[in-house]
Parts: C-alpha cells; structure tokens; sequence
C-alpha cells in the first residue's frame, strides 16, 4: 500500500484509518510511505549553499516521517 504523506492533519487521519481497518492489509503486504518536497527556489539556492538546501530538505522529511514511525510503532 503506498501512502503519500505531508505531515498535515489528513496524513494522521489516512494512518489511524489503516490502524482501524488492519484487514486491509496482510502480514506478508508493505506499507510504503513517500513525501515530496517542492523545489527549492532559484533564487534561494543562490543564497545558500546547497549543503544548507541539502540540510533544510533532510530536516523537513525528519518533520514528516519521524510522528509516522513513532505512530506505526
């Protein structure tokens, strides 16, 4: 099953549906959860160095998929 998930209040509704109906899926399925970032401004990335842009996307997944796995969990 993928889930596509933006940290909003309607990715923590589509995980708690999937808690209440485990039926859907089997031991044996995966749960795939993805997230995807726009891209960074042109004139953003020429104020900063890609190293700062690598840095601010890495902390925006953390602030996405970290809440997913502690709930999964």
């Amino acid at each position: 099953m993928l889930l596509a998930a933006d940290g909003s209040e309607y990715t923590q509704k589509a995980l708690a549906f999937l808690v209440v109906n485990k039926r859907l899926l089997e031991p044996s399925d995966a749960l795939l959860v993805i997230h995807v970032q726009t891209v960074v401004p042109t004139i953003f990335n020429m104020m900063i160095s890609g190293e700062k842009a690598i840095e601010l996307n890495e902390l925006e997944a953390k602030m996405v998929f970290v809440p997913i796995q502690q709930f999964l969990e």
